[in-house]
C-alpha cells in the first residue's frame, strides 16, 4: 500500500514539473463573447394631431418627429399612408432634416367628422439603414364644421351702409347647423365674442334693420354650431368699410312698369289716374329697381306719394309702404300680396301740403338687397284714412309718384379705422353728409330727405 502511494506521488510531481513547459507552446483560445447589438429602429418621438384627438381642423398639418434621421429613399407613399378605414388617400411628403420632422400633406382638404389613420410601414428606415421593423400608426377625427368663407362684403371691401351680410363655406353635416353673427367697430371684441350676437339662426344671409356705421369700418365674424356634435367653431374676423365722408354721390329716378289699386269686393283700377288706400283699399306700384346696376352702392333714397287736392287734408293718414311677396301686376285685378307681420318698410311723413315721404333704414336696406340679389318684388301702399293719391301719368306731373335712388360713385377716403372709435355703433342714425367736390348740388338734394325725421317703424 505504501509502495502504491509513493508511485502516485512521484507521478504527480512529474506532471507539475512539465506544466511550465506546456505554457511555452500554442496559446489557449479566449472564451467566446456575445455578438454586438443591432442599432435600435428609428423611434417616433412626437406626432400631430395627437393620437385619438377629436374636432381636428380639416386644414390641420400632419407630422411626426423622429429620434434619428431617416433614410430619404424610404420616405415615400410606399411606406407612409393616410387612410380612411382601409382606403388610402393621396398625399405628398416632405422631410425636414434639421428638425427630423416628416410632413404629410393631404392632396385635398380632409372630410368632416371623419376618422383618419396615419400609418408607417416596417420598411421605413433610419439613415443608417435600420428599418422601423414594425408597423406604427395613430388616428384622429376631424371637426364637424367648415369654416365660414366667401364673405359678402368681401374682407376689406367697401359697401353701402345698407348692405346685407352673406357667407358660405359649410356643407351638409350630421345634425343642423346654427350661425351666430357678431359685428361692431372693435375687432378685438368681435374676435373674443365680447358683444351680443346680432343674429342666431340657420340662414347664411343676414338683413339688418338699421344701417351700418358710416365712414368707418365694421368688423364681423361667424360662429357655427353643430347641434348633433355640440361643437362650436369661431370663424375669422372680417372687415368692411362704408364710403368715406368725401365719397361722391349721384342720383337716378327709378322707372315703373305697372300700378293699380284694389277695393274690397271689387278688383279696383289698373293704370288709373288715381291710387286709393285706406278703409281696406290698398295700392301697388311695380318700381323697376332691378333695372339698376346690381353693384350699385346705395347712399339713400326718396320715395314719395302725393294726395289729390281733394284729399290733402287726410294726410298723413297713417300711410305706409310694404314689400310684396310676389311681383306687383295689375291686369284682371291688382296683385300686391305682403307679409302682414313683417312686411312694413316705412311710414309716410308729410313733406308738403299734399306729399308724404316714405323713408327708413329698413326701406333702404330692402332696396339695396333688391339691387344686389335680383330676388325681391315690389311695393304695396296702405293707410288707415281713405286717401286718393295722384297716380303715375296723371295730369298733375309735379305730384306723380317719385322714387329716386342716391348712390356712391366712388369710395372717397377710407381711413385705417381705430379699434375703438368714438363713433356711433352699427345701425345708429347719423346726420347730414359733408359735400364732395363737384357734388354739392346732389348732396344738397340728398340732405332734403332729412334723416332726423326717421323714427321707429310701428308695426
Amino acid at each position: 500500500m505504501r509502495v502504491r502511494f509513493g508511485i502516485l506521488a512521484c507521478l504527480l510531481l512529474a506532471l507539475a514539473a512539465l506544466a511550465p513547459l506546456a505554457g511555452c507552446g500554442k496559446k489557449s483560445a479566449a472564451p467566446p463573447t456575445a455578438p454586438a447589438p443591432l442599432p435600435p429602429p428609428p423611434q417616433v418621438s412626437t406626432v400631430f394631431p395627437a393620437p385619438r384627438s377629436v374636432f381636428v381642423d380639416y386644414f390641420t398639418g400632419i407630422w411626426a418627429d423622429f429620434a434619428e434621421a431617416l433614410d430619404p429613399t424610404t420616405i415615400s407613399t410606399q411606406n407612409i399612408y393616410l387612410k380612411v378605414d382601409t382606403v388610402r388617400k393621396p398625399i405628398s411628403l416632405s422631410w425636414d432634416a434639421v428638425n427630423r420632422r416628416l410632413y404629410i400633406q393631404p392632396a385635398t382638404a380632409l372630410a368632416l367628422n371623419t376618422t383618419y389613420t396615419v400609418e408607417f410601414s416596417p420598411n421605413l428606415a433610419a439613415a443608417d439603414g435600420t428599418p422601423l421593423g414594425a408597423t406604427y400608426w395613430w388616428q384622429f377625427t376631424t371637426t364637424s364644421i367648415r369654416h365660414p368663407a366667401n364673405p359678402f362684403p368681401a374682407d376689406r371691401g367697401v359697401q353701402s351702409p345698407f348692405t346685407t351680410l352673406g357667407f358660405g363655406g359649410n356643407e351638409t353635416t350630421p345634425g343642423p347647423l346654427t350661425y351666430e353673427i357678431y359685428a361692431g367697430p372693435d375687432s378685438s371684441l368681435i374676435a373674443a365674442r365680447g358683444v351680443p350676437f346680432l343674429y342666431r339662426g340657420t340662414k347664411t344671409l343676414y338683413t339688418p334693420t338699421l344701417r351700418w356705421r358710416e365712414h368707418g369700418p365694421t368688423f364681423w365674424s361667424i360662429t357655427v354650431e353643430n347641434a348633433s356634435t355640440s361643437e362650436r367653431s369661431n370663424g375669422a374676423v372680417w372687415r368692411f368699410d362704408t364710403p368715406g365722408a368725401d365719397a361722391p354721390i349721384d342720383s337716378v329716378d327709378v322707372a315703373l312698369s305697372d300700378w293699380g289699386y284694389r277695393v274690397p269686393g271689387f278688383f279696383g283700377g289698373c293704370q288709373d289716374v288715381e291710387l286709393l288706400t285706406g278703409r281696406g283699399n290698398f295700392s301697388g306700384i311695380a318700381w323697376q329697381v332691378s333695372f339698376q346696376p346690381q353693384d350699385m352702392k346705395l347712399a339713400g333714397l326718396r320715395m314719395e306719394l302725393s294726395a289729390t287736392a281733394a284729399y290733402q287734408d287726410s294726410l298723413p293718414g297713417l300711410a305706409s309702404v310694404w314689400f310684396t311677396t310676389a311681383p306687383v301686376r295689375c291686369a284682371n285685378g291688382l296683385v300686391a300680396t305682403t307679409d302682414a307681420s313683417s312686411g312694413r318698410l316705412a311710414n309716410g311723413v308729410p313733406v308738403g301740403l299734399r306729399t308724404v315721404r316714405f323713408d327708413s333704414d329698413t326701406l333702404d336696406i330692402y332696396v339695396q338687397q333688391a339691387l344686389r340679389l335680383r330676388a325681391l318684388f315690389g311695393y304695396r301702399y296702405q293707410s288707415v284714412n281713405l286717401i286718393h293719391w295722384v297716380a303715375p301719368r296723371a295730369a298733375e306731373v309735379a305730384f306723380v309718384p317719385m322714387f329716386r335712388l342716391y348712390f356712391f360713385t366712388g369710395n372717397g377716403t377710407i381711413g385705417p379705422g381705430p379699434a375703438r372709435p368714438a363713433a356711433a355703433p352699427p345701425g345708429a342714425l347719423t346726420g347730414g353728409r359733408a359735400p364732395a367736390p363737384g357734388g354739392a348740388a346732389v348732396r344738397s338734394d340728398l340732405s332734403r330727405f332729412s334723416r332726423l325725421t326717421r323714427g321707429p317703424i310701428h308695426r
